[in-house]
């Protein structure tokens, strides 16, 4: 004899209760394969919401702070230039947000996911950036060179050099900078352009992988201290020394040779900046 077996969990016993409900499970049961002896039969069941969404806001007393780097659950994200985050279909449960950015100590925090979490995140300054790097930062230079040799002659000149960020690639923390050197004499016709790339990591410094007119040296500290003064000196090939001023990058650079039969000595001084 065919039997019927019909489970009905708690949370489904209202929906037998009504005669059409009734009819239609009756109307179902008819086409099943007579071959079958048990029909088992699940009544669908209410799935509840388990996903929610976390947005927030991370500053500092400076203001809003971009390109912190954010972890929840595996989940990654970079704040914009407001400061402003936000990750969605999070479970619903305890997770620990963590973030990280090379001018502020690490954040960790264990947070509560509902339908939707709103969060303020204050951070803590503790280093300050010299050479910002940021595809679409732009500095111009003016250069200035003089030589010299002992069997007569010489010449000054002068020009202007271009600086432009315009592309980076990497994964996080490991990124690489193309800048592109432009170099005009006093015409402004074009005498070098050439690219240089920088590679950057959790370290303060960073890498010159291709030196040009004005970076000298394959390391250049970038990370500093709130204790260190506003501007710093970095020192690197051909007796050059590299002035860097906190949040503005390279703003003057010198090196230069002098002998008995041959010297040559270059100036180089920041006119304008744009940073993004």
């Amino acid at each position: 004899m065919k039997k019927l077996v019909l489970i009905i969990n708690e949370d489904f016993k209202y929906f037998i209760y009504s005669p059409s409900h009734i009819i239609i499970w009756l109307l179902i049961f008819s086409g099943c394969n007579s071959n079958d002896d048990n029909i088992i039969i699940n009544p669908p069941v209410d799935i509840p919401d388990t996903l929610g969404k976390v947005i927030g806001y991370i500053s500092s007393n400076d203001g809003p702070v971009e390109d912190a780097y954010i972890n929840l659950d595996n989940k990654i994200t970079f704040s914009d230039s407001n400061g402003f985050f936000e990750f969605k279909d999070c479970v619903k449960k305890n997770l620990v947000i963590t973030i990280s950015h090379p001018e502020f100590s690490e954040y960790s925090d264990s947070i509560s996911v509902t339908d939707s979490i709103d969060l303020n995140i204050v951070l803590t300054r503790i280093k300050y950036d010299y050479f910002p790097l940021k595809v679409g930062n732009q500095w111009t230079y003016h250069w200035t060179n003089s030589w010299y040799a002992s069997g007569g002659g010489g010449e000054n000149s002068a020009g202007t050099i271009y600086w432009d960020i315009v592309s980076v690639a990497g994964v996080y923390p490991n990124f690489v900078y193309k800048i592109k050197e432009m170099r005009f004499d006093s015409t402004y016709n074009t005498s070098n352009e050439t690219y240089i790339n920088i590679q950057t990591n959790l370290s303060d410094s960073i890498k010159v992988l291709d030196l040009g007119y004005i970076l000298k040296y394959p390391v250049i500290r970038r990370y500093y201290p709130l204790s260190y003064q506003d501007t710093v000196n970095v020192f690197g090939y051909e007796n050059s020394t590299i002035k860097l001023k906190r949040s503005n990058g390279v703003i003057q650079c010198y090196y230069g040779y002098g002998g008995i039969t041959y010297g040559s000595f270059t100036n180089i001084d920041l006119i304008n900046y744009k940073l993004y």
